[in-house]
């Protein structure tokens, strides 16, 4: 008899295979195998980008389109694209910028107050600048300096209301320890000087604004990775005069990127991180809706170098799914929120051919009402978008859904999964059944010796899956 299997190889498919063959082919080669969850394989905007860091999508020119922003650091470009007919045909690079030597993050919002989306961008090498969208239709004026800093280096800025006098002012992170804020001051784009909200923030590397404490008015959400940690600033009093730094976490090692969103559906922002040095996405509740925030969740460590995280409502299920992009793996990959109070599935790969994956963002690229994914890998110098292609089937979404843990391990072990367990064999690397446990999650490996083991997990549907465990 034989049944299907899934096993972690190689760039192999689901094949039928008996399991002395599957064995057989495990212990040749143990790599990985790509699934694609709802998304389509990528459709490339652009491989004109040298190194690009980040890819936003934003309605640019007026027409109810997203299109797509890029920057791009060996070239020193902020371009964007055009979605020509709304459904993800996009045209060009239209360069918008060519100032930023080594640029590190861009924004469209609107500096000017004029109804349309400008761009704002940094560069590694001091400057936070401006692009004004001159007619609304993405024709785009010279770059407008809002401030040269004496020592790089310029690594983040976010536009929001700091003062809340209705224009867009500019918060912007410099990994020097300098952290300022820029008033707009007649709403039109003529920025004062830098406010100084920190000196002390080691290697600041992004910055976020949202009202963390519901009394009306912007906070101010940094990630620095010298530190490794994720911290917020009180606007104490809605003017831009803001608090110490209220430290939310100091284990996220090598911070590298912040997000804003309601996770566990209870009407209040909570943050999300990405840090490289632990492979680590995760998530901090704000437990009263004031900036209480709660421990550490996490989402997975299992994002080699995680480098971006974004939060949107991938599944149409009404709460908030999370995004990640990481170098290390070169993967853009998603995490469901299973139960909508922040319990998240394990990682479902949307691809890993992303060489050295920057960014990540979600929207409607193809106006059918389901958000679509784009990407930034600074390798392969592409920016590419997935279509969303509906939800999965249970037996169609099996396959990625197992995780053993703890492993290593010496005693009980568990079957991570989003699907009731049938049976568990353990196996030594010889094909000799050792172990075996029914309709359990669960089974204690403590009489093993210390080793290597094949794992074969059978679930409902009788699909099959092969894993290596090391028992201590």
């Amino acid at each position: 008899m034989t049944k299907i299997i899934a096993v972690e190889f190689g760039n192999y498919s689901k094949s039928i295979m008996t399991i002395r063959t599957i064995f057989l082919l495990v212990v040749c080669a143990l790599g990985t195998i790509n699934f694609y969850a709802q998304y389509g394989s990528p459709i490339w905007i652009t491989t004109q980008a040298d190194e690009p860091q980040a890819a936003r999508l934003a309605d640019l020119n007026g027409d109810g389109h997203l299109d797509a922003i890029s920057i791009s650091s060996g070239d020193n470009k902020v371009a964007w694209y055009e979605n020509m007919d709304g459904l993800g045909s996009f045209g060009p690079q239209q360069i918008i910028a060519t100032e930023g030597l080594n640029l590190t993050s861009v924004q469209a919002v609107d500096i000017d107050s004029d109804g349309d989306l400008d761009i704002i961008w940094t560069a590694w090498h001091n400057s936070i600048a401006w692009n004004e969208n001159i007619d609304g239709q993405g024709n785009f004026g010279a770059f407008q300096l809002v401030y040269d800093f004496p020592d790089p280096v310029v690594n983040s800025a976010y536009g929001g209301d700091v003062d809340s006098d209705g224009d867009t002012d500019l918060v912007v992170g410099n990994s020097v320890s300098n952290l300022v804020w820029f008033d707009n001051l007649d709403g039109l784009g003529n920025f004062g000087p830098p406010i100084s909200i920190s000196t002390n923030v080691q290697l600041l590397t992004d910055v976020f604004l949202s009202d963390l404490d519901d009394d009306g008015d912007n906070d101010l959400i940094t990630a620095s990775s010298d530190d490794n940690t994720i911290a917020w600033y009180e606007n104490q009093d809605g003017l831009g005069s803001f608090s110490a730094p209220i430290i939310i976490t100091s284990s996220a090692a090598t911070a590298k990127a912040v997000y804003i969103a309601d996770i566990d559906g209870d009407g209040d922002p909570d943050v999300l991180s990405a840090s490289s040095t632990d492979d680590k996405i995760a998530w901090y509740e704000n437990l009263d809706g004031f900036g209480d925030f709660g421990p550490e969740r996490v989402i997975t460590t299992d994002a080699v170098l995680a480098w971006d995280v974004f939060a949107e409502d991938l599944d149409n299920d009404g709460d908030m799914d999370v995004l990640s992009a990481s170098r290390g793996d070169d993967t853009i990959a998603w995490y469901e929120n299973i139960d909508g109070v922040g319990d998240f599935s394990l990682k479902h790969v949307i691809f890993s051919y992303a060489d050295s994956a920057s960014s990540v963002h979600a929207g409607d690229i193809n106006a059918d009402g389901n958000l679509d994914i784009i990407s930034a890998s600074t390798i392969d110098d592409r920016v590419a978008w997935y279509e969303y292609g509906g939800v999965l089937g249970v037996k169609d979404n099996l396959l990625d859904q197992f995780a053993i843990t703890p492993n290593p391990a010496n005693a009980i072990i568990s079957i991570k999964s989003d699907n009731s367990i049938k049976q568990i064999q353990i196996y030594d690397i010889n094909f000799r059944l050792m172990l075996s446990n029914r309709n359990s999650n669960k089974i204690d490996i403590s009489v093993l010796s210390s080793g290597v083991y094949l794992v074969l997990i059978e679930s409902e549907f009788d699909v099959l899956r092969i894993e290596k465990l090391i028992k201590k």
